[in-house]
């Protein structure tokens, strides 16, 4: 049982680890929070899971954006989350290769520092995962281990 809020919906891996999760527990409640841009995508994407599911989760879409403090959430929405038990993925990033260094700096460094700002500073948030999914070897290439991953010389994109 329990509550996970996420960033990165209505993306692939959120959406599929939702999907994941309404199988194998009872969920209690969901949240998103999303760029304004993504609100009628995510809300569609939200209904269609709980269709497809035969669930009614409350799942909950906030307009907000990772680079903000408290990820751009208002306080009256905090509020209304901190007497729960939550459990956040951080799957919210920029993936495309060509994009500005300013642009992947901004989401996937500073984003994140602020995703984790924001787990620590409320208390609600019981435990955090994060997913970087794509390009930590470097130039590398072959089988990599784990242990491998130490700042690596050059890299393939920012």
């Amino acid at each position: 049982m329990g509550t996970h809020f996420f960033t990165g919906f209505p993306g692939f891996i959120a959406t599929q680890l939702i999907k994941g999760l309404i199988k194998k527990e009872k969920l209690t409640r969901l949240y998103a929070v999303v760029q304004e841009s993504q609100l009628e995508r995510a809300t569609d994407q939200a209904e269609a899971i709980m269709k497809e599911f035969g669930v009614d989760i409350p799942f909950k879409i906030i307009v907000g954006d990772i680079t903000l403090h408290n990820l751009g959430i208002g306080e009256q929405e905090i509020l209304s989350f901190q007497n729960q038990n939550i459990t956040m993925w951080h799957l919210a990033a920029i993936y495309d290769l060509a994009v500005k260094e300013e642009v992947a700096r901004k989401v996937n460094v500073e984003g994140t520092k602020m995703v984790c700002a924001f787990a620590r500073d409320h208390l609600a948030i019981e435990r955090l995962l994060y997913f970087s999914t794509a390009y930590v070897a470097g130039t590398r290439e072959g089988t990599l281990l784990e242990t491998e991953l130490i700042r690596p010389v050059t890299f393939k994109n920012h």
